[in-house]
């Protein structure tokens, strides 16, 4: 069951969910069992999402969500491996706008970047 807020839009959070910052909070201030991490409630509820009034940001973040789902979905539907990669290529190009997005948003150094990157990279 899921209770959509009225406050945020789902795109913009659907971006930050699924960015490096937020992944690499919930692997190291989160909860995990092993190696997998732990998505529930609590660890949800401490995600220090940022809720920002620029329409313009929101604006680009959901454009970009809407971009990979629907990347996402011609992949599903790709029958050659050579078709796959190419989407796997837009994949990665548009989530690493989003990451550079969301990155500025919470107004990271670029140190806190690499660290960021580097750590994502070794997990």
């Amino acid at each position: 069951m899921i209770i959509q807020p009225n406050d945020i839009d789902m795109k913009y959070l659907t971006g930050l969910l699924n960015s490096k910052l937020i992944h690499f909070w919930l692997y190291f201030k989160g909860k995990k069992q092993g190696d997998q991490l732990q998505i529930d409630k609590s660890p949800l509820l401490e995600i220090p999402l940022l809720k920002t009034s620029d329409t313009k940001v929101i604006n680009e973040i959901a454009t970009i969500v809407n971009k990979v789902i629907e990347v996402q979905s011609e992949y599903f539907n790709t029958k050659t491996d050579h078709e796959k990669k190419q989407f796997i290529t837009k994949k990665t190009i548009l989530t690493d706008e989003l990451d550079n997005i969301i990155y500025k948003l919470y107004d990271l150094s670029k140190e806190d970047i690499n660290c960021i990157e580097s750590s994502i990279k070794a997990i």
